[in-house]
């Protein structure tokens, strides 16, 4: 029984490295599940994910996202002019913003 298993999983093994190196190692299960349906293989989609987890296959992950504004440690601190007194004694005498 675990001989037939192992054989079954090497069929869909090699479909599934030709995909992802297709892709140049960028595609995970949810691709190469959509790849391998487009080319006519039925298989279902954890049975793609266990064969890849079984034979060590990754696809790429999400880059790391950065600032894009840094302030700079030097810079100086931008002044408080109303001091938090945000009461007017008028109408348009003072305005605040975020």
């Amino acid at each position: 029984m675990r001989a037939a298993r192992v054989a079954d999983d090497a069929r869909p093994a090699a479909r599934i490295r030709g995909v992802h190196a297709a892709s140049g190692g960028v595609y995970g299960s949810p691709r190469v599940h959509a790849k391998l349906r487009e080319a006519g293989t039925v298989v279902n989609r954890e049975r793609v994910e266990q064969v890849m987890r079984e034979h060590g296959i990754v696809g790429r992950h999400q880059r790391r996202r950065y600032r894009a504004t840094v302030p700079a440690p030097a810079a100086a601190a931008v002044p408080g002019l109303l001091r938090r007194g945000f009461s007017a004694g008028r109408a348009d005498e003072r305005w605040y913003g975020m």
